[in-house]
């Protein structure tokens, strides 16, 4: 006799109902299982990222909320009495502002909970690989001891293939090298992407993200607040540089 357990730990077969098919129809069962399963991920996909975002604009505003609470308390103190309770207003409309993002700011801490550690130079190899007939040619240069980035797979592939799209997007030739190259450095790792001959201006590096002349500012809105917020949450930084006016260099560094 079967425990109840043995019930709840069927085999996927037993549970599509597929054990009395024959192996032509339960492969047609489970082909039309998994297109079902793919248009369901691809519609909630959108849905995800607009998600990431919107956690990471919930960080930002509560940090802007907290410096706004803080100066209307210093101003309240320095105010004529009658001023005084205008000012409480002011401050109750900002606490309830905060009240109605805390639920965002603890999903996030949430999510930074589920984090672990991921093997960057693994990742780097499929997101490389995924372009193989793009408009570049790659060269990779890996290090062997390389600490990982605490993550999860889906955040890493995320993030790395913003950065190699980025610069796939500034080649111009099928010549072009895009040179990936992970290195240990103290306290931490270094993944570098290096396109060759590419000499952006200045105020394109000083603020990648930065609306107007920044490197990624005219990417997809969503997109580049996404990967603003996975970059906060996996406490990476992102620079720009152009070693010996060589070419341009995004270097991703973590601890």
């Amino acid at each position: 006799m079967r425990s109840a357990s043995s019930k709840s730990q069927a085999s996927p077969i037993h549970q599509q109902g597929l054990e009395n098919l024959t192996l032509d129809e339960r492969a047609a069962r489970l082909a039309d299982l998994l297109g079902k399963c793919q248009q369901e991920l691809a519609e909630l996909t959108p849905a995800a990222t607009v998600g990431t975002a919107t956690l990471g604009i919930a960080h930002e505003l509560g940090n802007c909320l907290n410096s706004m609470m803080l100066q209307a308390s210093i101003i309240q103190m320095q105010v004529p009495a009658d001023l005084k309770e205008k000012m409480a207003a002011f401050r109750n409309q900002g606490a309830q502002a905060a009240a109605l993002l805390r639920p965002l700011q603890r999903l996030r801490q949430q999510g930074k909970e589920t984090l672990y550690p991921v093997d960057v130079n693994s990742i780097l190899r499929e997101v490389l690989a995924e372009k193989h007939d793009c408009l570049a040619q790659f060269s990779v240069d890996e290090a062997p001891d390389l600490p990982p980035l605490v993550s999860t797979r889906a955040a890493a592939l995320r993030l790395f293939r913003f950065l190699r799209d980025g610069l796939l997007g500034l080649a111009d030739s099928p010549t072009d090298v895009i040179r990936a190259e992970t290195r240990r450095q103290t306290g931490g790792g270094k993944l570098a992407l290096t396109l060759k001959g590419l000499l952006p201006e200045p105020a394109a590096l000083k603020d990648l993200f930065g609306s107007g002349e920044g490197l990624f500012a005219n990417v997809d809105e969503i997109d580049r607040l996404t990967v603003q917020s996975l970059m906060r949450m996996l406490d990476v930084a992102l620079q720009g540089a152009t070693p010996e006016k060589q070419g341009l260099t995004l270097e991703l560094t973590w601890n």
